[in-house]
């Protein structure tokens, strides 16, 4: 079992919310009388279906990307959302949805279909803001556990750690070092002294979207093949001339249609998306894919929880996916397929 608090910081400390977008809800959606769990549900959309089988495997703390409501309701009529705040209002469980505050983290899970592709020199489309780093030094009376490296490392903010001889080492984003000796102070018992030094470098650029290139060109037709087996589909709206190779490749989960023209200002070959407009499309300066939505995020969850999971499973917490529905569907000749 683990305290419901440790969970929402370990969370924080991928998608703090300090960083979502000013019209977002990100954060605790429904608050729960549970203190502790040991299950962790995690899923795309809280949908009254997944989140019932959620409680049904015993999690009393459920992760979802897209909020309940962005906007305070009452619960008037007996619609979806009436239902998931029925259900959980009656199991006590906790509803937190890491929104905005996850996609604009451009390392964290919304880089999978990078890391799938193999992009390099990766940059970020929307920037919102570079973070600072510092250099944190602690004496350490006694060395740290695995499990204290391990929720340290956790951090987003925190680029890397080194321990040696009774002393401690940490590269973090500067406004982060309250947090670092918080939980250096919650780990061990006590409070530790540090010194710390602002650097010039790194720093991390904060934002939505990513631009990166293929380590070699690939003719469109291989590259689009090598999408497909990403994105676990062989259709999607496409829109914009198709060039002859692709080389650089950028993309951005969900309703990213606002970034198009920014995307090939920066010298992309494809734009991958969803949620795209018609006269988005109509002035798409190179190759738009609009592969969805719901396929894109999907996937960005099911990396959030292989993380968490990794990261709680040590606590005590078995974390599960909740696999969502696409509600979009492919219809031919007016019958569905």
């Amino acid at each position: 079992m683990l305290d419901v608090q440790e969970i929402i910081r370990r969370i924080e400390g991928v998608a703090p919310p300090r960083y979502q977008a000013d019209w977002d809800r990100s954060g605790v959606q429904v608050a729960g009388r549970a203190t502790e769990t040991d299950r962790l549900a995690v899923m795309l959309d809280p949908r009254p279906d997944n989140v019932a089988k959620a409680l049904d495997r015993g999690a009393r703390f459920i992760l979802c990307h897209h909020p309940l409501s962005l906007s305070p309701r009452l619960p008037d009529r007996l619609d979806d959302y009436h239902e998931t705040l029925r259900l959980l209002l009656a199991s006590d469980a906790w509803l937190y949805a890491a929104h905005t505050s996850l996609d604009c983290q451009p390392l964290g899970p919304a880089a999978w279909l990078a890391r799938r592709l193999w992009l390099v020199n990766l940059r970020v489309l929307q920037p919102l803001a570079d973070v600072t780093a510092s250099e944190m030094r602690f004496d350490l009376a006694e060395p740290l556990t695995t499990e204290q490296k391990s929720a340290l490392l956790m951090l987003n903010e925190v680029a890397s750690m080194h321990e040696e001889q009774g002393r401690l080492r940490v590269i973090c984003e500067s406004d982060a070092r309250r947090k670092v000796v918080d939980l250096l102070a919650q780990a061990t018992g006590r409070s530790i002294g540090y010194s710390a030094l602002t650097l010039d470098e790194p720093k991390r650029s904060l934002g939505f979207g990513l631009l990166g290139e293929l380590k070699d060109p690939l003719p469109a037709k291989q590259f689009l093949r090598d999408l497909a087996g990403c994105m676990g589909r062989d259709f999607w709206i496409a829109a914009g001339q198709e060039p002859e190779t692709i080389s650089k490749v950028a993309y951005c989960p969900g309703s990213g249609g606002s970034l198009v023209r920014r995307a090939f200002e920066l010298g992309a070959d494809v734009y991958i998306t969803g949620d795209v407009k018609y006269h988005e499309a109509l002035d798409a300066a190179g190759l738009v894919l609009d592969v969805g939505h719901f396929g894109l995020e999907e996937k960005m969850m099911q990396a959030f929880h292989d993380r968490l999971r990794a990261d709680l499973g040590t606590q005590g917490v078995e974390a599960e996916f909740f696999p969502g529905r696409e509600p979009m569907r492919l219809v031919s000749h007016g019958r569905p397929e």
